[in-house]
């Protein structure tokens, strides 16, 4: 009987083991998958008769865009403001246009003391107009929100930092909406691993219980692939909240930097790709937390 109990238990202890083993080589062979694909897909290259500045306040909530497109700029969407937007109001106050501000987490107007070109709608972002989970958040779909604001003609600056929604939303976009936006600033969370999120204090946690398509390395690749149809990648940063050695960092990437980045789009039909990529990190990058240290969106 002893003998026995021994040698069940001695199975199962490699049966446990063989299958741990194969998990791991699993997950190193998916990451790996990953990092080849952003090595060929997620590089930015510098793109002709385009320069970059950053805009915005100091840390988080500063992005870098292309100055010389803004004068193409007739309306600003801005999604994922919560009560404070400082970038999109200074923005629509320089270039005299409207902004549209969406967020459906947000109990109140967010202030835009720079700006009466403004317009808050609790509304978020999402792959069509229904309302999700308990508190009844509202989603709509942005070529909705473009046709209800007869802005289906205009020339569109997008800032969107939606906390893992943008997937579902870029993914289901039509691309005639794509080519009416000129530049996409891009905030992309978790594309490594669905489990994490929720960490900040910007309804990520909400967002996070109620997406329709989790973040993962599949939907990572399909939004990077809609979005190249129209647009060149022009700068990537990584938030340094998920930097690997940062105290909300992932626990290995397999050289894959941090897990949220902020990509800029820039639509193809007002510039050329070159042959030169963009040495990151730029001189105007800056660390979304002060107090940790950035890492750069490299793959030497």
């Amino acid at each position: 009987m002893i003998i026995f109990i021994f040698i069940f238990i001695f199975t199962i202890g490699i049966i446990v083991s063989v299958s741990l083993f194969c998990s791991s080589k699993s997950e190193k062979f998916k990451n790996t998958n990953l990092r080849k694909f952003i090595k060929k897909y997620v590089i930015p290259y510098k793109l002709e008769n385009i320069s970059l500045k950053r805009y915005g306040v100091d840390g988080d909530g500063g992005y870098i865009l292309s100055p010389e497109l803004l004068k193409d700029i007739d309306v600003i969407y801005c999604y994922g403001v919560m009560e404070e937007d400082i970038i999109s109001c200074s923005l629509a106050k320089a270039l005299d246009v409207m902004v549209y501000q969406y967020d459906c987490f947000s109990k109140n107007t967010p202030t835009c003391s720079d700006t009466k070109n403004q317009k808050f709608i609790r509304e978020c972002a999402g792959k069509q107009y229904e309302t999700r989970g308990e508190e009844g958040y509202v989603f709509n779909t942005v070529e909705n929100h473009v046709t209800q604001n007869n802005d289906n003609d205009k020339k569109i600056l997008m800032l969107m930092d939606i906390e893992g929604s943008e997937y579902e939303v870029i993914i289901n976009m039509p691309v005639k909406i794509l080519k009416q936006i000129v530049q996409l600033q891009l905030e992309i969370h978790w594309f490594f691993d669905d489990q994490r999120g929720g960490v900040g204090s910007n309804g990520s946690g909400a967002t996070k219980r109620i997406l329709k398509e989790r973040p993962s390395p599949q939907y990572f690749k399909k939004l990077i692939k809609k979005m190249l149809m129209t647009h060149y990648i022009a700068h990537v940063h990584c938030n340094n909240f998920t930097c690997a050695d940062n105290p909300h960092g992932p626990k290995s990437y397999y050289n894959i930097p941090c897990d949220v980045i902020e990509i800029l789009f820039i639509n193809k039909n007002y510039t050329k790709k070159t042959s030169e990529k963009l040495t990151l990190p730029l001189i105007i990058d800056q660390p979304n937390q002060p107090a940790w240290k950035d890492c750069s969106w490299t793959f030497d």
